[in-house]
This record gives structure tokens, sequence and C-alpha cells, in this order.
């Protein structure tokens, strides 16, 4: 089959990198995949994409641009199905599809009413819940990547639960989680000089953040949390992102008393490789949907904590089964859990996630599924 992905255009984040394991999955299986963006943004993530996929700007930058730039792009070159992602673009993506006479599937990363509030009255995605109403009964299927996720939607948008199918992200291979297991730390991600100084250097355990810079993650959460452990040595903590609020992470830091052993280097070429030399992964987030991260890190073996935000935290440590999970917004319990789990890998405690529980977020069975949905959308 002859498919596009759509996206606005690019950032540093979860979606970019299972939108591009999407599209390698899919074309491992033979199928012919592009990938469509009206504009770059955030060129280092087309890393996330396999290599010489081709890829069209269609320039627009009005909403009716946007629209009319994807009809344009299909009228020139037919695809079979169009699978999009990121918030408006979707229901753009559902009509620039239907004007041009080809089948559209929306994928709903994110918990969508908890990120209502960090949103201004005027801006357009405050009310695209309200269009996908009116919207998204047009498109040929509808994914959303975790249970909670499809739960919020259709709760906010009014359309039945049933009308969107769960299909979880594509994180990583079936072949590299059967290398990183086989032979333990020698097989990890190679890391090379996007190594991060602290695992070169002598000192206390390593904690991670990563994400974008912002109210969703509450990095600020995270460093006051980190403020108050009790583990000896002394741990650091390095923050992997971009943001607008990175001078006020530096500027708490300070505060803490805590910026020796703090570092907020910006993006990581080397998601993976930090996160295996990592000794825990914390998610401080106020929401999410399936935070690609978390699975990553345990896929590498990694402890982790986590908020039980919405949605997705939950789903993928089955309830707390495969790592600590803490109210949001709550300092002192995420402290006792980062303070717990890293006494637990210090002792030798903490057990890697089951492989038969990771296969579900593998590039082979997501993109497996997602043919499925396809070839039952065009039938």
């Amino acid at each position: 089959m002859k498919l596009v992905i759509h996206l606005h255009r690019l950032y540093a984040g979860g979606i970019e990198r299972a939108m591009g394991n999407l599209a390698g999955g899919l074309m491992d299986r033979g199928h012919e995949v592009r990938l469509v963006l009206d504009r770059d943004g955030f060129t280092e993530a087309f890393r996330f994409f396999p290599e010489g996929i081709d890829v069209h700007r269609t320039g627009a930058t009005s909403l009716p641009g946007r629209v009319l730039g994807l009809r344009r792009t299909l009228g020139a070159q037919p695809a079979d199905c169009v699978l999009a992602s990121q918030h408006v673009n979707c229901e753009l993506s559902v009509i620039g599809s239907q004007l041009a006479g080809t089948a559209c599937i929306p994928i709903e990363h994110t918990n969508w009413s908890t990120s209502l509030a960090e949103l201004g009255p005027l801006s357009p995605r405050r009310y695209s819940h309200r269009a996908c109403r009116l919207v998204y009964p047009l498109a040929a299927a509808r994914a959303a990547v975790s249970a909670g996720v499809a739960d919020d939607y259709a709760q906010l948008s009014g359309l039945p639960r049933e009308g969107f199918t769960v299909v979880y992200n594509a994180v990583v291979t079936a072949a590299e989680l059967a290398a990183w297991r086989s032979g333990g730390a020698d097989d990890a991600p190679p890391a090379g000089d996007a190594l991060h100084r602290f695992f070169r250097e002598p000192g206390g355990p390593v904690v991670l953040g990563m994400g974008r810079v912002g109210v969703q993650k509450d990095f600020p959460l995270l460093l006051e949390a980190f403020a108050q452990l009790e583990h000896t040595p002394a741990p650091r903590l390095v923050i992997f992102g971009l943001g607008a609020g990175m001078d006020e992470l530096w500027a708490q830091a300070r505060r803490l008393g805590i910026d020796d052993r703090f570092d907020l280097p910006g993006f990581t070429a080397d998601a993976l490789g930090n996160l295996r030399a990592a000794d825990l992964f914390a998610l401080s987030s106020r929401y999410e949907g399936l935070p690609t991260v978390l699975i990553e890190a345990l896929a590498v073996g990694t402890p982790v904590v986590s908020t039980d935000c919405p949605s997705g935290p939950r789903e993928i440590l089955d309830g707390g089964t495969h790592g600590r999970l803490v109210p949001v917004g709550e300092a002192a319990p995420l402290a006792a859990a980062m303070d717990a789990a890293l006494a637990d890998a210090a002792a030798g405690r903490h057990a890697s996630t089951p492989l038969s529980w990771l296969e579900r977020f593998s590039v082979e069975s997501v993109a497996e599924t997602y043919e499925r949905m396809i070839e039952k959308a065009l039938a």
C-alpha cells in the first residue's frame, strides 16, 4: 500500500519517535511510506524516521492552507491511506484527505482534557475536540495510543468510545529487545560522545528526566523531589529536553542548592544510550498519552518511577508491577519512591520488565496492527 504519515511539523518529542518507528515498521512490511509536513520544525527529529524516507513539505501556514496543502499533495501523489497525528493536525488531515478522496486514520497521543488547562482562550487547539465531533465521523478509523486517551477523547468529544481503537506506540524492535536482554550491559545501545559527562565521571547515582521543558512534564516538581533525596552517595540529576522554561529550572536548582549535581544539556541524539546508563528514570508529568520514554526505559532495563498521571503510565507499568507510581504534583511521595528505587538498584533488587510485556510496544507488533486496521478500513 501507499501510505502517508502526516504531521504539521517536527518537535523533539515522543510523537515524532513513535511515528518514525511506525513508518519504519510499515516500510519493513513492504509498504511505500511518505512523510508529509507543513514545515520542518525541529530538524534533529528527522533522525527518528527511516533513512531515505520521501519527505514532502506543503509550506502551508494557515489552517485552511494546511487543509488545501494536503489535498494538493494527495492529488499530485495519491495514497491509499493517511496516518495523521498532533492536535489540530488530525482534524485538518481528515478534512484534507476527504477532499482528496483518500482514507485517513487520525492517531490521538495525548490526554486532551488535562492538557486544556495550559492553553489560552484563543488557541485553536482548545476547540479541536469540538471540531473532531463533526470531522472524525469522516475518518476511515480512529486510533488512540492508550485506553486512557481513548476514554478521555471519547468523553470530551462526545463520540462513541467503541469508535476509537487502542494501538500502543511503536517504541523498539523485537530484535533490539532481545539483544539488550541477552547479554546485559555489554549489549546496551551505543552511547559514544552522546553519553552525558555524569556517566563518565565519578560520583553518585544518576537520575534521568527527559522531555519537552514546559507545563506538561512538570520538571520543577522533579527538582523539588530530587532535592529531598536522602540516598548516599548524593545522586545527580540530568534532564534532557528543550523549551522556554530552561532558565527557570536552572534558577530553581540554584535556590534548592543542587545546581552542582544537576545538568540541563538540551537535546540528546542518544536517548536510549543515556537511559541505559542511568540508575533511575523519573517521569514527573501532569499528563501524558503514552509516554514513549517510559517504555524505552523499561526496554533497556532501567528502574522507573512515574507520576500516576492521565494517561499511560499506569497502563505501561501494569498498575505499578513494573515501576513505582506516585500521586501527581506531590514532591514528597516522588522523593520517597526515588529513594526506594535507588536503594533497590544498589542492592541488586531491581528486576527487568519481562519481554512478554514489552512486546506489545514493539515496532513489529504495532505496524502489523495498523496494517490490519488500514486493510479493514479500505475493504
